[in-house]
């Protein structure tokens, strides 16, 4: 699974296979195990264990944000400054500081973050900034190819890869929706009216003729 639903159990801990307790039950929540370990909550302090229960991201007061498995990675809000910042699962280093407003998992090791009305296509493996994007832009996951939308409230699309170059906007034909990428395609809608299949480029492999697509 690449993002987890953000569930907790409370009053619960874990057991190894041979029985022996790993995490105790004594924690306020719990969160579902991991390959990487586990999100846990006591006393108002979140932190990270371990599969072993070793400490990975010691105990302080965040909000949790989204989680990518595959990429190893977890968005945590500071409850001091009310910034985000991104940690790795593995090791429980810090990767990017408390510094930016929000921070969306994209996936193929990318995130968007947001500072203001700022936008910034980050490397979640290193924190480098790869580029700046449009301002006040919202993206869509990578899914399964290394191109994808960005987007602001229906009245702009556009198409980055994943080094953050913008490879179509659609100003002189505007969508009024798309769907996520999927093997290098996606749906893309006129008009609020009829649907197409466009290639990663921005164009269309078969024009709006469709009330509706879905690629398999």
């Amino acid at each position: 699974i690449r993002r987890q639903r953000q569930m907790c159990i409370r009053d619960r801990g874990y057991i190894d296979k041979e029985g022996h307790i790993v995490i105790d039950s004594r924690n306020d929540e719990v969160y579902p195990m991991t390959p990487y370990g586990t999100i846990v909550k006591k006393d108002g302090l979140t932190a990270f264990l371990s599969p072993e229960g070793r400490t990975l991201i010691p105990p302080s007061r965040y909000t949790v944000g989204s989680i990518d498995i595959e990429d190893a990675c977890l968005v945590l809000k500071s409850g001091y400054s009310g910034k985000c910042g991104l940690f790795d699962l593995s090791d429980g280093k810090q990767v990017i500081d408390f510094r930016y407003d929000d921070i969306t998992l994209l996936g193929f090791n990318r995130a968007l973050g947001k500072d203001g009305s700022r936008r910034y296509l980050l490397d979640t493996s290193t924190g480098d900034v790869i580029a700046s994007l449009p301002p006040n832009i919202g993206a869509a996951h990578f899914n399964e190819t290394p191109v994808t939308w960005i987007f602001r409230a229906k009245s702009y699309y556009g198409i980055i890869d994943e080094e953050g170059n913008i490879l179509y906007e659609d100003a002189k034909d505007p969508l009024t929706g798309v769907t996520k990428f999927r093997h290098g395609f996606s749906g893309g809608q006129k008009d609020n009216k009829k649907w197409g299949i466009l290639k990663s480029d921005g164009t269309w492999l078969v024009h709006p003729t469709y009330d509706y697509i879905k690629l398999l």
